[in-house]
């Protein structure tokens, strides 16, 4: 452990030149894509650039865990502002912080503007030319165009992850054992830029990307049937299925999804993203006016359709020396665990909107079309049946007992309506349930106890 976090501070100089890499190929994939780019003799040059791109983004990834000083110096990285201007649009992308350095246009806080600028590029409709797949004769067009896809949601699955962690405190070490000081720190040792981040991100514009990219993927799992067979009602906001669908392009080729595996972690990333960026009213009040409400219900049940049946397409070849039982059995486990991922973070996200009194309220009793004038809030229903089922169906799984007796505990706090709610649904039984069922785990015993006192 001391000897990756002493490689991590060795690496902290390095991280502006990892943010122009990521900005340098984001900005190739965009330019390719969009001007004849996907053309498909040059297919294997564009799955270079993506492959590189998302190693740099994992690299990204890897390096600021458990490091303060190499989140703040991704995030402040200076970096020209030609790489986040193709074709030469505004230089400063809608973006303030543009500055002079040696005669070149730059733009400060480079790390952010890189990933917003990323995240928008990749979940743009426009941004891959998917050929025609009319001709049943251009199988390696379709191939291309699934692997193409995957590796659109892999890049996205990725900068959602690399978001989380610039936007986390996780760097607990003793401030004097680090050789790379964080620069923000001063004296005092490692100082969370955790909220300052968060900040940058929201103004910089990055919240209605995600928002579109999370509608896209949970419409496309339940699409693809991946969630199982009692979702085709699910609600994920007011717009159109199919322009929210073909934000990501996913479920336009067979098989592009993988059995929604690719899918199902790239909206559990999302959501753990929205979560770590909902740090005030006033950044949840805009999540809300994007449709997060319907959103995260909408997720949540996804995340508890569970035991899939296995089909020809979704039992791997080498599973076909098993007996029938026992694939049933290796299916649904791999399966439920992916749920799991997905209703973690959902609940994670559900958790922190509750820190605004009027959309708890929403949440815990629903609400109807003369309950709140913006429309995000039309017939968004309770999401309390999600909490309390996924309480019993992952009932061994501590983070999301731990998210659920958080989230009754927020839906609780000055809500006496609230409270009876939890009450008159077994709340009470279910919380005490979590901190029997885990009692060396602290965390489910403070979120479990601060539930029970604010009931």
């Amino acid at each position: 452990i001391m000897l990756r976090a002493e490689l991590r501070d060795s690496f902290v100089p390095a991280m502006t030149k990892v943010v122009k890499l990521i900005a340098m190929y984001s900005y190739l994939t965009y330019n390719n894509n969009n001007h004849g780019g996907m053309a498909w003799k040059h297919e294997g040059e564009c799955q270079l650039q993506i492959s590189i791109l998302i190693s740099l983004l994992q690299l990204g990834l890897h390096a600021t865990r458990g490091c303060e000083g190499a989140k703040v110096a991704f995030v402040q990285s200076v970096i020209p502002s030609s790489l986040l201007a193709p074709n030469g649009e505004d230089s400063n992308n809608g973006l303030s912080g543009e500055s002079k350095d040696e005669g070149v246009a730059t733009v400060r806080r480079g790390g952010v503007k890189t990933l917003v600028f990323c995240l928008s590029s990749f979940g743009d409709v426009n941004h891959c030319n998917i050929p025609s797949t009319t001709n049943s004769s251009n199988k390696t067009a379709i191939d291309n165009t699934q692997s193409g896809t995957v590796a659109n949601v892999k890049v996205l699955t990725e900068i959602c992850q690399l978001i989380s962690s610039l936007c986390r405190y996780d760097d607990f070490r003793d401030p004097s054992f680090s050789q790379q000081p964080n620069p923000m720190a001063g004296s005092v040792g490692n100082v969370s830029s955790a909220h300052d981040h968060a900040m940058e991100f929201y103004r910089a514009g990055v919240l209605p990307p995600l928002m579109k990219i999370a509608k896209g993927v949970l419409v496309s799992i339940r699409d693809n049937g991946s969630a199982g067979d009692n979702c085709s009602d699910i609600d994920v906001g007011n717009e159109q299925t199919n322009n929210v669908k073909s934000t990501l392009m996913l479920s336009t080729v067979p098989g592009a999804s993988k059995n929604g595996e690719t899918e199902e972690r790239l909206a559990a990333s999302c959501f753990t993203a929205l979560r770590v960026l909902a740090i005030n009213d006033e950044i949840v009040q805009t999540m809300v006016a994007l449709g997060v409400l319907p959103t995260v219900t909408g997720a949540l049940e996804l995340s508890l359709s569970l035991d899939e049946p296995p089909t020809k397409g979704n039992i791997d070849e080498n599973a076909k020396k098993y007996t029938k039982q026992e694939i049933n059995i290796t299916h649904c486990v791999k399966f439920n665990g992916r749920k799991q991922r997905l209703a973690a973070a959902t609940l994670g996200l559900v958790r922190n909107l509750c820190g605004n009194d009027e959309i708890k309220r929403n949440l815990c009793l629903g609400s109807g079309s003369n309950s709140v004038d913006s429309p995000a809030f039309v017939a968004t229903f309770s999401a309390l049946p999600y909490i309390f089922h996924a309480m019993k169906v992952y009932s061994e799984t501590a983070i999301i007992q731990e998210h659920a007796c958080g989230t009754l505990a927020a839906m609780a706090l000055r809500r006496p309506a609230n409270a009876r709610a939890i009450i008159d649904g077994d709340g009470a039984r279910l919380i005490l349930t979590a901190m029997k069922r885990h009692e060396a785990n602290v965390n489910v015993q403070r979120q479990g106890a601060l539930a029970v006192r604010n009931i």
